[in-house]
């Protein structure tokens, strides 16, 4: 058997600029021709593909992606290796570096996952900041109403309207003292 590594060819990734956490997106990586910008598709090298975190020109190798980038194993077609659901859970700037066994490797633009809708929401009340209220409130007692909204990869979600009403008792919310309110 005879293997044949083809020269003067690089690894070309198209991935979209813009992705949501753990959403699958299409990506595909291809060889190219560095002279005729044609695809090489008679160069079958096996290639691994890693995240990494950052906003620099090149990602920092020191900086560890919080996230994990779910890899498929993708479909090749005509030289050209097709990911039709590729996934990254945190919402962060990432690169992604290709590379195969001979030391090629290319570097992806830079990736902006976005966190996905907020689909968990936690209320809590704090007596004191940071001290979480663990007793049943007292007459004319005000507490520190706190809410965190993140998506199902546990990412924060900014921006989201949060709307609290007493439901019980005779409390009464913020300054105008009403009975609901709506937060943002």
């Amino acid at each position: 058997m005879l293997t044949v590594v083809p020269e003067g060819v690089r690894y070309a990734v198209d991935i979209p600029d813009t992705v949501i956490a753990a959403e699958p997106f299409e990506m595909s990586v291809r060889r190219v021709d560095i002279v005729t910008g044609q695809l090489v598709t008679t160069d079958d090298r096996s290639f691994t593909i890693r995240a990494f975190s950052g906003n620099s020109p090149r990602p920092d190798f020191t900086l560890s992606p919080a996230g994990i980038l779910a890899d498929t194993v993708g479909t090749t077609v005509d030289g050209e290796r097709l990911f039709a659901a590729q996934t990254y859970d945190r919402a962060e700037t990432i690169f992604l570096r290709i590379s195969d066994g001979t030391g090629e490797e290319f570097f992806s633009h830079v990736v902006t996952v976005l966190p996905a809708p907020a689909s968990i929401l936690e209320v809590w009340a704090e007596d004191l900041p940071g001290q979480v209220l663990d007793r049943p409130l007292r007459p004319d007692e005000q507490v520190i109403v706190r809410t965190r909204a993140t998506d199902a990869s546990g990412n924060p979600v900014q921006g989201s309207t949060i709307s609290v009403d007493v439901v019980r008792g005779d409390g009464s919310l913020g300054n105008t003292r009403s009975r609901s309110s709506t937060l943002s």
